[in-house]
């Protein structure tokens, strides 16, 4: 026997993308966050980010980690949305953490073993390792990425950009557990009722976010202060942004939610990125330049104007199946989609090969000209991502896969 709502859902509109199809554009979008990445952080290295033109936009160029955040958001929760609206069994909880521990430990593995074993050679801060732990067992909470929950001078040590890793390994552990809960309250609802709790549970992860991030800024605890926005509650919303794209990208191919707007949206793509960029824009004027901490109201404004900059630069995406427009010519340049594939290799190298560009310089610390730091870090970052991917991470990942 079925259950009305498992009969309403039999006769179902055929599926508009198939679940496990890889959705074009993702490529572009995660090779544009990581060279906004790439920007900041030269941008920091040469001072651009504290005087000049455009300083205060370098200095916001984090907007890619959001980025990031929201793409993870949107892919890794749709198929569980989708069942969930379906009645289907949820995707296999093993297999999703076994899938996303191949994708970051090794290339993470690697990366940081090479900048120990030659820093330590050369007895340099070569590749950009900022500290060197005393003991092996040091090493232990970079390793396996929680060094940002004991002190403010490990969680910004290491590779300092790893702390996103971090907050995604813990989304990665929290999300089969969110769809677990959720899918025992939306369990006897219709399939419109599905679609409803669904958007429900997302304003309930968002309302939780800038409650830890507002405690964070205004609780007691000083060690929440410094270093709770490296955790996951924090950056939540993020997350939640793009779960939201997933719920509305499901909604759309079972026939809820704001169809029309919907397809209209993909028409008219570069106004969503033109909005997105204003967002950004205005965002970056009203915070501090450089790596000045912004007060509590300026830190709350711009984590909610990064994640609105970032939803509207992904929504055409997501819906781009009405017609060709500039934003999909773009995404789907085929240089642009080889930095996309290897952007995490590109995340990870960066700032390492930025930092031994600096020292290849001449000129005194923090007054490298820019444009030699964006070229080399590109260069060198892409190069180094791609033989980590082709030559260590993509067997390991096809392996799994298999298995």
């Amino acid at each position: 026997m079925t259950s009305p709502s498992e009969q309403s859902l039999t006769n179902r509109p055929a599926l508009s993308r198939p679940i496990g199809r890889r959705f074009d554009g993702f490529d572009g979008l995660r090779a544009i966050a990581a060279l906004l990445v790439v920007l900041q952080h030269a941008s920091f290295h040469s001072r651009r980010m504290n005087t000049g033109h455009f300083a205060r936009q370098f200095s916001q160029l984090d907007i890619g980690v959001a980025i990031f955040f929201l793409i993870s958001g949107f892919l890794l929760y749709r198929p569980f949305a989708d069942r969930m609206m379906t009645g289907e069994a949820e995707p296999s909880t093993a297999r999703f953490l076994l899938r996303r521990a191949a994708r970051i430990f090794p290339a993470y593995w690697l990366a940081l073993t090479v900048i120990v074993i030659v820093g330590k050679l050369t007895d340099d801060r070569f590749l950009g390792l900022s500290s060197y732990p005393e003991t092996v067992a040091g090493y232990l909470p970079y390793y396996t990425l929680t060094h940002v929950y004991r002190n403010f001078t490990e969680a910004t040590g290491g590779l300092n950009q790893t702390w996103s890793l971090a907050v995604e390994i813990t989304f990665y552990m929290f999300l089969p557990l969110y769809a677990w809960v959720l899918r025992a309250a939306v369990r006897r609802a219709q399939a419109r009722d599905r679609f409803r709790l669904q958007l429900v549970g997302l304003a309930a992860l968002f309302a939780i976010s800038v409650v830890a991030r507002s405690f964070g800024y205004w609780g007691p605890s000083d060690r929440v202060s410094m270093l709770g926005e490296y955790w996951l509650f924090a950056n939540l919303d993020l997350f939640a942004f793009g779960m939201l794209l997933a719920v509305l990208s499901v909604g759309y191919d079972h026939g809820f939610g704001p169809r029309r707007f919907l397809d209209r949206v993909a028409d008219l793509g570069e106004l969503w990125w033109l909005l997105a960029i204003l967002l950004f824009w205005i965002a970056s004027n009203f915070v501090p330049l450089g790596l000045e901490r912004p007060t509590k109201w300026q830190g709350l404004f711009k984590q909610e104007f990064h994640a609105l900059a970032a939803f509207w630069l992904l929504l055409p995406v997501v819906f781009a199946h009405r017609r060709v427009t500039l934003i999909s010519r773009l995404l789907r340049q085929r240089a642009v989609i080889f930095l996309g594939v290897v952007s995490y290799g590109i995340y990870l190298w960066h700032q390492t090969w930025i930092l031994q560009a600096t020292q290849w310089d001449s000129r005194p610390d923090f007054q490298s000209d820019m444009l030699l730091l964006v070229v080399f870090g590109v260069a060198a970052a892409t190069a180094t991502a791609a033989l980590s991917w082709f030559a260590f991470e993509r067997p390991i990942v096809r392996q799994i896969g298999r298995r």
